[in-house]
């Protein structure tokens, strides 16, 4: 009686432990193609919310110093129009950069389209490339082109750029 028992209780075989092993990295596969959307969706939103933390600090330091500064750069006082130690840094921390590359994002300050014009530093334009379609991107600015010639900067075909200006 006792070998019978023994005979009937017996493990799992080679065969189904694979079938089991392959079912397994079959929904895995599947699980990490639906997270890649997620991951260039969740990249875009920061993108979004960092644009919109240095249009605080530079909107920020044109309130106290009446200008916004020449360059991103946290030391940059506006060309000497800021009362002593008010600089950029004064009012972000770092100037964040692109979550997939060390590159900041594209600044212009002044934003004067007609060169003959002197860069007052009265404007500002900031524009981040997107991965994907982005909501944000029904509420950026559009068709802004330096010179008649160029390309616009802020179009968003083919490539996606979420674009903002001094308010």
């Amino acid at each position: 009686m006792k070998t019978s028992l023994l005979k009937k209780i017996r493990g799992f075989t080679l065969i189904e432990l694979l079938v089991v092993i392959a079912i397994i990295a079959l929904l895995t596969g599947i699980v990490m193609t639906n997270l890649t959307g997620s991951k260039s969706k969740a990249r875009d939103a920061k993108r979004v919310s960092d644009v919109g933390q240095v249009q605080l600090a530079l909107e920020l330091f044109f309130d106290r110093c009446k200008v916004y500064p020449l360059l991103l750069e946290l030391d940059d006082d506006g060309a000497g129009a800021c009362p002593s130690n008010i600089t950029l840094g004064t009012f972000i921390g770092k100037i964040p950069t692109d979550p997939t590359t060390s590159l900041a994002y594209d600044y212009v300050s002044g934003v004067v389209f007609d060169y003959s014009l002197p860069n007052t530093g009265s404007e500002y334009f900031l524009r981040a490339q997107l991965e994907a379609d982005s909501p944000a991107l029904r509420d950026d600015l559009d068709d802004l082109s330096p010179e008649p010639d160029d390309d616009d900067l802020c179009t968003d075909s083919p490539v996606k750029y979420y674009c903002i200006g001094s308010r």
